[in-house]
């Protein structure tokens, strides 16, 4: 349903492979490209930037710590076949998302562009309005009661301790 398929047994290499086309095309897109248009338009307007040594060691932490969040798939379009409530999501239903986003935050840091920071909210609140209710159908489809039952048990923003 909405373009969404269950990810297809694979090998290793090939899964590695399609995972790594996904970032360079998807990812370096939304985290690269797009925000250094941003910047270009920003810079070309006169707008501040504050990019400073602290600003930017502060952005390669929290790119970093955020690329560790991900046990999912990278992309719903290749949802999972098995419902993952485990590791870091028992603390957030999506931490794909979060990590997207904090990634994009650590983007707008290193660049010291508020208009990136803006794009970052902008394509949060895209993904909350639009994308997340036609992915919740979707894994309700697929998983059922499983899904509903962890959804009612796990926050989909704000992180909290598992409950048992």
């Amino acid at each position: 349903m909405y373009g969404f398929r269950r990810a297809r047994p694979a090998p290793a290499a090939r899964n590695l492979a399609k995972t790594s086309i996904q970032i360079v095309l998807f990812w370096g897109t939304f985290l690269f490209v797009l925000p250094a248009l941003v910047v270009a338009l920003e810079r070309s307007l006169g707008w501040p930037q504050f990019p400073s040594g602290v600003t930017r060691i502060a952005a390669v932490v929290l790119f970093a710590a955020a690329s560790l969040l991900g046990q999912g798939t990278p992309l719903p379009y290749d949802a999972p076949r098995a419902l993952v409530t485990g590791g870091p999501y028992a603390w957030i239903r999506n931490p794909m998302a979060a990590a997207g986003m904090a990634q994009g935050a650590a983007v707008a840091l290193w660049y010291g562009s508020v208009a990136v920071l803006a794009y970052v909210v902008a394509g949060g609140v895209f993904w909350h309005a639009v994308v997340r209710p036609v992915e919740e159908v979707d894994l309700v489809q697929a998983f059922g009661e499983q899904y509903i039952r962890y959804r009612t048990r796990v926050p989909l923003w704000w992180p909290r301790r598992p409950r048992e």
